[in-house]
C-alpha cells in the first residue's frame, strides 16, 4: 500500500464531512459538531496567508482515507497548539501498543475531567505504521526519531519532526512519549527520564519517570538525537515509556500503558484521583551492544532477565554455525531489550543491558 499526502480541495471536504458523520468515527473526533458549510468555511480561511491551521489529505494506493492538520499556528492567545491526523476509512485503523493506548486515551479523557490542556499525537509516523516500515519514514526510509529537530524543507521525516517540535514542543509544559521496541525486539517495560537537560528540567522528569508502573528507570544521557531527548534540550521536561515489542500488542500492555499516562497527569495536577505508588528501580549505565558481524543471532536470555558480570548474552555465528563473536554483559545487569529474530546486521543491535546499583538485591 502506497501512502501519500496531497493538498485538500472542497471536494476532500465534503467527503470528510460525509465521512465523519459515522457514529464510530465521531468518538474520536475533539471538535465540535459543524456543519458542512461551516466546513467549507474553515477550508477556504485554512487557505489564506494568515491562517492558524493547515491541513494535508492522506492517500492509500489514491483513494482519500483521511487528513492530517496543524493547529494553533502562531495565534495570539491560543493556549495549545496541536498536531492531529485522522484516518475514516475503518479497514486501516490500526494496531500498536503506544499509538493504541493514545487512541484509546482520546476516547476516554473527557474535557471536563481535565485541569488544563492535553494534547494527544495518535501516530508520529503513519506511513512506517502503514508498510510495517517500524521506526522508519517509508518515504525517505529515516528514522523518525533521529532526525530531531528536523526542517521545514527536508525529507518528510525532517518535516514531520520539524512541526511536531514547532507546533508542540513550544507550546507544551510536559511530554510523554509511548515507545515499544522495533518489530525485531523483544522488551522488558522500562521507563527512559532526560538526564542530559537543565538540572531543573531533569529533577521533573525523574519525577514524573518515577509514576510509571514499570521495574527500570533509565537516565538517558543524550540531548538531542530523539524527540523525547530534544525535548529536554528545550526546557520540556518529559518521559519515554517503552512497553510491547515485536511488533505485537496485548490489552494487557495497552492498559498498563493506559494507566502509566494517567497516573502522570495525575501528577502534573492535570487529571484528579488517587496517584498510585510506583517504584521504578534507577538503573547505572547502559549499554547498548552491537554486533561487529552479519550472521544469525542466539539469544541465551529473555529480556527482563538478570546478568552477572562476564556471562554471555548471545552470539553471533555465520551460516554454517560457525561463532563469530560472544556479547559478554560487562557488569552485573538487567536485560532491557534484544534482537530477537534470527538475522542479524553489521553494526546492527544485539542487546541493550542496564547496570543494576550497587548493593540491589531482586
Amino acid at each position: 500500500m502506497k501512502v501519500s499526502l496531497v493538498p485538500r480541495t472542497a471536494e476532500h471536504v465534503r467527503i470528510c464531512w460525509k465521512a465523519t458523520q459515522d457514529e464510530e468515527i465521531r468518538k474520536r473526533i475533539p471538535l465540535q459538531d459543524i456543519s458542512l458549510e461551516e466546513a467549507l468555511r474553515q477550508f477556504e480561511a485554512s487557505r489564506q496567508p494568515d491562517a492558524t491551521s493547515f491541513g494535508m489529505c492522506i492517500e492509500a494506493d489514491g483513494d482519500y482515507v483521511g487528513d492530517v492538520w496543524c493547529y494553533g499556528i502562531d495565534e495570539a492567545g491560543e493556549e495549545m497548539a496541536m498536531f492531529s491526523f485522522l484516518v475514516f476509512e475503518k479497514r486501516l485503523w490500526g494496531r500498536g501498543v503506544g499509538s493504541q493506548a493514545a487512541r484509546e486515551l482520546t476516547e476516554e479523557l473527557r474535557p471536563e475531567d481535565l485541569s488544563g490542556s492535553l494534547a494527544i499525537i495518535h501516530l508520529m509516523n503513519p506511513t512506517g505504521f502503514a508498510h510495517r516500515t517500524m521506526s522508519l519514514v517509508f518515504e525517505d526510509g529515516k528514522n523518525l526519531n533521529r532526525v530531531f529537530p528536523g526542517t521545514p524543507d527536508g525529507t518528510l521525516s525532517q518535516r514531520i519532526a520539524y512541526t511536531v517540535e514547532e507546533v508542540f514542543f513550544r507550546h507544551a509544559d510536559a511530554y510523554i512519549d509511548l515507545h515499544s521496541g522495533d518489530g525485531y525486539e523483544e522488551l522488558t517495560p522500562y521507563v527512559y527520564c532526560q538526564g542530559a537537560a537543565d538540572p531543573s528540567v531533569a529533577k521533573r522528569s525523574r519525577a514524573m519517570a518515577g509514576q510509571a508502573d514499570v521495574p527500570w528507570m533509565v537516565r538517558s544521557g543524550s540531548g538531542s538525537g530523539g524527540a523525547f531527548n530534544r525535548a529536554g534540550a528545550l526546557g520540556l521536561p518529559g518521559i519515554l515509556l517503552e512497553r510491547g515489542g515485536l511488533g505485537l500488542w496485548t490489552r494487557e500492555e495497552v492498559d498498563a500503558d493506559k494507566r502509566d499516562v494517567r497516573n502522570i497527569l495525575r501528577f502534573l495536577g492535570l487529571l484528579d484521583g488517587e496517584r498510585r505508588t510506583c517504584r521504578p528501580v534507577l538503573l547505572g549505565d547502559v549499554v547498548y551492544a552491537a554486533a561487529r558481524f552479519a550472521g544469525c543471532w542466539y539469544p541465551f536470555h529473555r529480556a527482563g532477565d538478570l546478568l552477572r558480570a562476564g556471562e554471555a548474552v548471545g552470539e553471533v555465528r555465520d551460516l554454517f554455525g560457525r561463532v563469530l563473536e560472544t556479547c559478554p554483559a560487562k557488569t552485573d545487569s538487567v536485560l532491557l531489550y534484544q534482537t530477537k529474530s534470527l538475522t542479524i546486521l553489521q553494526d546492527g543491535p544485539m542487546a541493550a543491558y542496564g547496570a543494576l546499583p550497587e548493593g540491589w538485591t531482586p
